[in-house]
Formats: C-alpha cells, structure tokens, sequence
C-alpha cells in the first residue's frame, strides 16, 4: 500500500427532520483528498476523534487542511480496519485505468473509472472472482446506450484479468 495513494473521504449527515434525505458535509471549494498518511486518530477528553489533514503547501507545512470527527465509541477499530482496503481498491483502480487505457488508446472516461472502481471493490473488498466481478451490468446513460460496450471489451482482456487476480484478498 502506497503512502502517497489518495482517496476521496466524504462525509454525509443526516438530520432527523429530514426523514431519510442526506446530505454532504462539506465546502464545495475544499477538496476531500487525503494520503492515508494524513488520517490520524487521537483521544481528547476520554473522546476519540479521527482527524483528516493534508498539508496543500509544502513550503507551509503547519498549515493543514482537512476536517476532525468525534467518533461515536466503538468506531475507531473499524474506521482503522478498513482505511488500507480502501486504500487497496484505490490503487487496483488507478492500475486498472492506466492497463486499460494502453488497449483503449485513449484515456478512460470518468464514467468508465467509476465502473473499474466498481469492479475494483468487488474484487478486494467483496473477495469476487475476477471474471464474476468483470461481467457486472456496469450501467448504460438514459438513453439505453451502452457508454460501457469499450471498457467490457477491455477488461476481459488477460493482462487486466491478471491485475485482478493479483488483488484478489485470498491470493495476497
């Protein structure tokens, strides 16, 4: 697991005279990226806290952006559990995107990225069998038209296979 791989942590809040409608907690002008390096996890006041900051200036490296949770008890282990699957399926994504975009010839659409992502975490997160994660339905757009038919072509291709079953958590 990389130290420098990124991933995207979104926060969703719920309030109770909402019914069930969530909504992000967050500033739209603040990015959400952190290394895993950049999560750390404290105890304040007998409290546990899982703070997220990311130093955007390296010529200012004690000013830190990012947001701090207070954790219900119980959470910590958890959080800190699945933080380097994430991380995993980060990185098997963005392996994924750059094999596939040597058949593809082209660079792979957000679209596309969100279905290798799928496929990603069926893979390390779910234990599915490279070829069962690969013939997931992955969606098509409103009008019926397959925006996939390229990158289901591509990932039954064997070196994409091959990434799969290298990430596969039984195989490590």
């Amino acid at each position: 697991m990389s130290d420098e791989q990124n991933v995207e942590i979104r926060l969703e809040g719920r309030a109770d005279a909402w019914g069930e409608y969530w909504t992000g907690l967050r500033r739209h002008e603040v990015r959400q990226w952190f290394r895993l390096a950049d999560v750390s996890f404290e105890t304040r006041d007998g409290k546990e806290v899982m703070c997220a900051h990311r130093v955007p200036y390296a010529e200012m490296p004690s000013f830190r952006l990012g947001f701090e949770l207070s954790l219900e008890p119980g959470m910590r282990e958890p959080i800190q559990t699945v933080l380097p699957m994430i991380v995993r399926v980060s990185e098997l994504t963005q392996a994924l995107s750059v094999t596939v975009e040597r058949h593809l010839k082209r660079s792979v659409w957000e679209l596309e990225r969100r279905g290798l992502l799928r496929i990603a975490a069926k893979v390390v997160l779910e234990g599915v069998d490279p070829q069962q994660a690969s013939s997931v339905k992955l969606g098509s757009d409103r009008n019926r038209v397959d925006v996939y038919a390229e990158l289901t072509s591509v990932i039954h291709q064997p070196d994409v296979q091959s990434l799969l079953a290298d990430n596969v958590p039984w195989a490590a």
